[in-house]
């Protein structure tokens, strides 16, 4: 048996605390630090659940996200 897991399962909990982040506005990066997992996990994750982050770029467009410089 393997020391570490390679596959963690997402409790209910998770799953809504992970919700309320997107909704929230949260990256995908902040949202992975939040929830202890890998960024690329939380992005599938979140198109799985039906409410995907949204493309930076898009936001970045649109003016609401603005680099720091």
């Amino acid at each position: 048996m393997a020391k570490h897991p390679t596959k963690l399962t997402w409790s209910d909990e998770h799953v809504e605390k992970l919700a309320a982040l997107i909704l929230g506005g949260a990256s995908p990066v902040r949202a992975a630090a939040a929830l202890n997992r890998k960024i690329k996990a939380v992005r599938v994750k979140a198109r799985k659940i039906g409410k995907p982050f949204p493309l930076l770029r898009l936001l970045r467009k649109n003016g609401i996200l603005i680099r720091p410089r």
